[in-house]
Parts: structure tokens; sequence; C-alpha cells
């Protein structure tokens, strides 16, 4: 393998490297912020409804356990709802008793483990799928006056960020490609130039070996880099060399 082309190796794979480096850290901050959005957007949403019911007891007689009768009523789910968010109140045993109008005939499944910590209190960020749509969960209780009387579940749909991300990182790998290919070239070019004196120099040294004239020299430009120490310590072996004979 020449000189040239290692070089041209080391330099595509230190560019890769930042590249990839880069890359991940902007696909993982986009990550992070997309559902830390949504995250916030649920949370939003559960506080809304656990208000919204709040104020619908505080015009009730009834107490909080009437609930499980059907004789505590709740503003419907639907007022809490926008178009990708889904909600659902449903009785400490996970029955769902009010559900968001964009659900349609489906129902956010929670398992029974999931409900019985919530009940104990819990807030809960969960992964859910309907009808195999990647939801992302928010789950907590439904208090009243210190009571736990149900849950409340607040999902939305991850299709648009899953989209957003498949969509950044098919766009990061072009990018990358397009970025090493461009680096080879230039790459190429840079060592092409960069050696330039050195195959001048070979080149050189090759001439006056076949010829057998020691009174020739190497040209330089009197440069004080490597190159330029290289040539002026081969012309003066050449001199020694010369004197010799």
């Amino acid at each position: 393998m020449s000189l040239r082309l290692r070089l041209t190796l080391w330099y595509i794979s230190l560019l890769a490297v930042i590249l990839i480096a880069f890359s991940g850290a902007l696909y993982a901050i986009l990550t992070f912020s997309l559902f830390n959005e949504v995250d916030r957007t649920l949370q939003t949403r559960a506080a809304e409804v656990q208000n919204g019911a709040t104020a619908a007891f505080e015009l009730q007689t009834d107490s909080p356990p009437f609930f499980l009768r059907g004789r505590f009523r709740i503003p419907p789910a639907n007022s809490f709802a926008t178009p990708g968010v889904f909600v659902q109140v449903a009785t400490t045993d996970g029955t769902a008793v009010s559900i968001s109008e964009n659900l349609g005939n489906q129902h956010l499944t929670i398992s029974s483990d999931l409900v019985a910590r919530v009940v104990r209190g819990e807030s809960l960020l969960v992964n859910l799928n309907v009808d195999n749509v990647p939801l992302r969960a928010f789950v907590s209780p439904l208090s009243l006056r210190n009571q736990i009387i149900g849950v409340i579940v607040v999902a939305q749909s991850l299709q648009n960020a899953n989209d957003t991300l498949a969509r950044l990182a098919t766009l990061l790998a072009i990018g990358i490609l397009a970025g090493l290919l461009l680096a080879a070239v230039i790459g190429a070019l840079i060592a092409r130039r960069a050696l330039a004196p050195i195959d001048h120099i070979t080149q050189t040294a090759r001439d006056i070996s076949r010829a057998g004239d020691l009174a020739r020299r190497i040209e330089t430009k009197q440069t004080r880099d490597e190159v330029g120490r290289l040539a002026g310590t081969f012309n003066e072996m050449l001199t020694r060399i010369e004197e010799l004979f």
C-alpha cells in the first residue's frame, strides 16, 4: 500500500469518526427533544383532566366512591383530547369509563400491574401499541380529596416522531457517505500534492543511479521542511560519494 493511499485512508477514517460522532450526537439530541416534548404534552393533558374532575366534583354532592357506580360524572375525555392525543379515564380496576372520540372503538389497554402501581399513587410514562401504532402514554391516578378513585391515561402517537427520526437518519447517512466520498477525492489530491516533492526526489535519485551521473544534484527550493532537509542530505551524500570517486 502506497504512502499516498495510507494518508488518504487515514484522512477518510478520521473524518468518518468525526461525522459519525456528530451525527450520533445530533440524532440523540433530537430524539430526546422530541420524546421530551411528547412527555410534557401528556403530563399537561393529564393535569387538565385532574383539574377538570376536581372542578366537576365541587359541583356535586356525591362522595368519590360513587364514581365507581357511575354517579360521579367527570367532563368527557374528549374535552381534553387533541388531534394525535388520546384520553381515557378508567376505574381503579382498569375498566374504561370515558374515552376520547379519536380513539374510536379502541381502548388504551394497560396491564393490571400498571394499574395497581398507579392506584398506589405512582405516575408512569410507558409505551403502548394500538393497532400496530406506537403510542407514548402517561398514566396517573385520578384523585379527589386525597382519595384515588380512578386512573387517567393520556397517550400520543409516536408515528410522527419516528418518521422524523427516520428521515433524519436517512439524511445523516447520505450526508456521511457524500462527505466521505468528497473527503476521499480531496484527500487524494492533498496527498498527491504533499508527496509530489518526494516523487521528484525519488525520480531524480533513480535517474542518477541509472546514468551514474554523480555530479547531478536534486533541485530544491531551499525549504526548511522535511522534504527540503531530505533533499539536502541526499545532495551531501552525493557530494561525498563523488569525492571518493
